[in-house]
């Protein structure tokens, strides 16, 4: 077989393959999610559209990239329809960003993204301990929900963050983190889906520090299964001011026909260590507990404005015999922090074993 034959033979094949190949689909941009980040970038941005998957073959890597403002980077996931990339360092100000897919073309979100230099010191972090993003099954039947109230009892406006912008890119405030505002005497009612995402019970919630001390909250854990008869408990709302640095003691945590559950909290992005200990609630001095336990609390998220603590719980239980027939029979739980630089908050949790009414014991 002479060249030239082989020459028009493989013409001929990469012609049919061609032809036989689908067009890429045109690249578009359809939302940026987050609208806005730090300066120093690192924070996951979202972007969703169509042809963001490149459909060449290349022989050198060619991926896509996007672009915000003058800074390029490569996503380290990709499907046609959605992105994820870490933004890059930028200078602050509102950008424009560019997803250029090799083989497909290029899309452009005019002023998509803000990078802002707002420091987390204008912030006060509030720990909300437990928060059901959606009616969650428990034991003997009960059905978990949570119902969480904010209102600005003050003259000021209050700000909640992080917070998901509704407006289509560029009108969004310039500001980071994204953040809803609340006028004098309005209120909102639970938190939006971005904190839907961690299995863990607790959430934070940023308010601005000019306006925090109006802020009203409210929380209650409700069993819908019950609800007729027992309308929920309420869950304390923890500011910054009353968040813990030293060793803590629950008191009086009543035994009787109760399951047992210490959840400890630390506002920390990293993992912190904490020793539990537990004695029977008298009068004497206690000598010998009835149970120990050393803890990780676990942090899932990270960032200067992350949405959920580092979380630990404990499951108490402990064969007392008789005692725990005693309708006073209660505990003593001690909380010791071995981490330094810990700043926690703690509760124990009896669930009634008849009723699924809940009592809380807190720090006090």
């Amino acid at each position: 077989m002479n060249r030239l034959l082989i020459v028009s033979l493989a013409l001929s094949l990469a012609a049919a393959a061609q032809a036989q190949t689908p067009p890429a689909p045109a690249v578009s941009i359809s939302t940026v999610a987050p609208s806005s980040g730090p300066t120093t970038g690192g924070i996951d941005v979202t972007i969703q559209g169509t042809g963001l998957e490149p459909h060449i073959e290349c022989f050198a890597p060619c991926p896509t990239t996007v672009t915000f403002g003058n800074a390029t980077v490569e996503p380290y996931r990709v499907s046609d329809t959605e992105l994820t990339v870490k933004a890059p360092a930028h200078a602050a100000g509102t950008v424009d960003v560019t997803v250029a897919v090799p083989g497909s073309g290029t899309a452009t979100a005019p002023k998509a993204f803000v990078f802002s230099d707002a420091s987390p010191a204008m912030w006060e972090p509030v720990l909300v301990p437990v928060y059901i993003d959606s009616a969650a099954p428990g034991a003997n039947g009960s059905l978990w929900r949570t119902s969480l109230w904010i209102q600005n009892g003050g003259t000021q406006n209050l700000q909640i963050a992080p917070w998901p912008c509704s407006l289509p890119p560029g009108v969004c405030s310039a500001t980071f983190p994204s953040a809803t505002t609340l006028t004098p005497g309005q209120s909102v009612h639970n938190l939006p889906s971005i904190y839907a995402t961690f299995p863990e019970p607790g959430r934070i919630v940023y308010l601005n520090r000019t306006a925090a001390a109006d802020a009203m909250m409210n929380l209650r854990v409700v069993d819908d299964s019950g609800i007729v008869v027992d309308a929920g408990t309420e869950v304390p709302l923890v500011r910054e001011r009353s968040l813990l640095t030293k060793p803590t003691t629950l008191l009086n945590v009543p035994l009787l026909n109760t399951r047992l559950l210490l959840r400890i909290y630390d506002l920390s992005t990293s993992n912190t260590v904490f020793h539990v200990t537990v004695f029977g609630q008298g009068t004497n001095i206690p000598a010998d507990p009835f149970a120990e336990a050393t803890l990780t609390t676990v942090a899932l998220d990270s960032g200067d404005f992350h949405v959920t603590p580092a979380y630990a719980e404990y499951p108490i239980v402990v064969n007392l015999g008789p005692i725990l027939l005693a309708k006073d029979a209660a505990l003593r739980v001690q909380i010791t922090p071995m981490t330094p630089g810990s700043r926690y908050w703690a509760l124990a949790s009896a669930t009634n074993n008849t009723t699924n009414h809940v009592t809380l014991v807190t720090p006090q």
